[in-house]
């Protein structure tokens, strides 16, 4: 383990599954996204010439299927919870905004 590429020793710690129908997953995961103060982020990491999908997909996926083709968010809301709202929540003053 300790000889492997460091993205050889990345291993998820938990893997929970959302109990429920495909409907009520869905609700649920509408609910979340579309509260206030959620923000969006990803823990996808880029470690020796790879990459979980999650570190290049997450954003793209929310504007296109949440906001472009389900309308969960609009353009700026979503914008907003991707920068704007994280570095205000975790006290950067100086970045996330366009003034």
């Amino acid at each position: 383990m300790y000889g492997s590429p460091s993205w050889q020793r990345l291993a998820p710690l938990l893997i929970l599954p959302w109990p429920g129908s495909p409907a009520d997953n869905e609700a649920r995961l509408r609910h979340t996204l579309t509260h206030p103060r959620q923000m969006v982020a990803t823990d996808g990491v880029y470690l020796g010439g790879r990459a979980h999908p999650r570190a290049w997909g997450t954003y793209p996926r929310i504007l296109g299927r949440l906001v472009r083709e389900a309308g969960w968010l609009s353009l700026e809301d979503a914008i907003r919870r991707m920068t704007g709202l994280p570095a205000a929540r975790f006290g950067l003053p100086d970045r996330g905004l366009l003034r």
